[in-house]
């Protein structure tokens, strides 16, 4: 008679240390014994006991009891929930359920026992019932039962053995065939074939049998993978080959049946790559309208809400004396600074903050991410939801600024460099503020006022700057400056636009108070 080696991990976290508690015990039957390729077998009884003070069996840590992945064996789900029970202190106490709402993990690998409370020193539950099959495998290595206690993976062991008989059955069940089969081409020369192995546990490779063109698929294996790979590139083929492949597992006694035909003619690669990127476009200009239509939703929400608090405010009191607004945030370096009027007024608002040592910086230069920030409070006054993924490739998901950026990206109202990068940290210019801040205000308008600064972009360049050329934001320059949404530097005796110096903070309030003002009015957001 061999043995197969199988370890069971009883597994139980806990945030304690060590020197917190005493161990948790273990103790089992000997010998439960399982016969190879044979039908579910129950083990006996396992019983685990806190024997802590302090318990360390909590409400927030499950049992967990898992087959090791190198064992060729899982829980039998249905047998178990049929049959499953638990019994002791610990469940009379109402610590763990008469019946726990067990469930199984990694393709029943693991099966999970929930605990209701907090253990108390010396309760334990025996756990029945639990049934595993497969053992396909054999091997003279130990078998222990062992507990793992904490994070660590720190470990008391149960030394009684479980053993594995090898029976006369003889395995004559085949195995399922593969299923969710792809071809995907990958090159002008190459496809890859991938596809969902059978559950059979004793699976040992699949087979692939190929036909070429006008030839049949053939009888012979063209080629096999082993144990759980799941995919096969084919090589050395080119644009117009037809190829067509079937699938077939196989254990160590039995070959299972084929799969289907399924069939690919290559094509050039090129205009796969080309089909792809239009079909992200479509996809991405889906994902802007969705966004831009929840954003005129919400703008006007906002503005109905707006109106309401301010039928809801115009009095006070029942002399009808009006309220007034006065900041609640002030900053110790805007006393005196010509935008402290504006910058008091766009803290009340939400669109801006100072920084935690009490200062607002007015004239630091504002970075590409501290201005998608303050263009995204003009349409909600809230923080943005948390994203999961990176909008650019130097923006990662969990940086403060993500949210900002990726809502303003899907709206197209902002756009990253060529290489695909964001460059967040990067100071941005006045031309780049500028036009940034134009998208968002073509963006609110209606059609009429959209219609306008269509006009005024093709119109006359404006003369207001002595500076200012022909380049790609010249149209943009002659739009805000004809609004009245800028004037331009002080140089000499005349303006300039100065487009490639970095833009203030100050500066950029400025703008924004100069050209949402109206819109943050009528649209405030609670």
């Amino acid at each position: 008679m061999k043995k197969l080696s199988l370890v069971l991990f009883l597994t139980i976290f806990f945030s304690l240390s060590i020197s917190a508690f005493a161990l948790p015990t273990i103790a089992s039957k000997d010998n439960t014994a399982f016969l190879r390729y044979y039908s579910p077998t129950a083990f006996s009884g396992i019983t685990i006991t806190d024997d802590a003070t302090t318990p360390a069996i909590k409400a927030d840590n499950d049992i967990r009891i898992q087959i090791p992945s190198s064992i060729n064996a899982i829980f039998d789900e249905e047998n178990t929930k049929r049959e499953f029970t638990v019994e002791g202190t610990a469940v009379t106490n109402g610590k763990i359920s008469t019946t726990p709402a067990i469930t199984f993990e990694d393709k029943d690998k693991t099966v999970v026992i929930p605990v209701d409370k907090d253990f108390t020193a010396g309760e334990s539950v025996t756990i029945y019932k639990l049934y595993a099959r497969g053992f396909n495998e054999l091997n003279g290595t130990p078998l222990n039962l062992e507990l793992i206690y904490d994070k660590n993976a720190t470990s008391i062991k149960d030394v009684k053995t479980i053993t594995v008989t090898n029976s006369t059955y003889t395995d004559k069940t085949p195995p399922q065939v593969p299923t969710n089969v792809k071809i995907t081409q990958t090159s002008d020369t190459s496809v890859k074939l991938t596809w969902t192995n059978p559950t059979d546990l004793d699976v040992i490779l699949v087979k692939i049998l190929r036909g070429l063109n006008y030839f049949p698929v053939s009888s012979s294996p063209y080629n096999s993978v082993g144990k759980g790979v799941e995919e096969f590139t084919d090589t050395g083929l080119k644009v117009g080959d037809k190829v067509k492949y079937q699938l077939g597992a196989e254990d160590s006694l039995n070959a299972g049946k084929y799969t289907d035909i399924y069939e690919y003619t290559l094509v050039n690669y090129a205009d796969i790559q080309k089909a792809d990127e239009e079909a992200k476009k479509a996809e991405d200009a889906k994902k802007a309208e969705e966004a831009a239509k929840k954003a005129e939703e919400d703008a006007k929400k906002a503005a109905e809400t707006a109106k309401a608090n301010e039928d809801a405010s115009k009095t006070t009191t029942e002399t009808g004396e009006k309220s007034t607004v006065t900041p609640t945030i002030t900053f110790s370096d805007v006393s005196a600074h010509w935008a402290k009027t504006v910058i008091e007024k766009m803290v009340e608002k939400k669109i801006v903050k100072g920084n935690p040592d009490g200062k607002f910086a007015p004239d630091a230069p504002l970075n590409r991410a501290e201005s998608s920030a303050m263009l995204y409070r003009i349409l909600k006054r809230k923080e943005p939801d948390p994203t999961t993924e990176k909008p650019f490739s130097d923006v990662e998901s969990n940086k403060w600024y993500a949210g900002y950026i990726s809502y303003l990206k899907d709206l197209k109202l902002i756009s990253g460099n060529p290489d695909g990068s964001f460059k967040p940290s990067e100071n941005i210019n006045r031309a780049q503020f500028l036009a940034m801040a134009m998208n968002m205000y073509y963006f609110i308008s209606d059609a009429t006022e959209k219609a306008a600064i269509d006009a005024l972009k093709k119109g006359e360049q404006t003369k207001a700057y002595m500076d200012l050329k022909t380049d790609w934001y010249t149209s943009i320059v002659t739009a805000a400056t004809k609004k009245g949404f800028i004037g331009g530097l002080d140089c000499g005796n005349s303006k300039c636009f100065n487009a490639n110096a970095s833009i203030t903070r100050a500066e950029a309030v400025a703008i924004i108070d100069k050209m949402f003002n109206t819109y943050l009015e009528t649209s405030k957001k609670n």
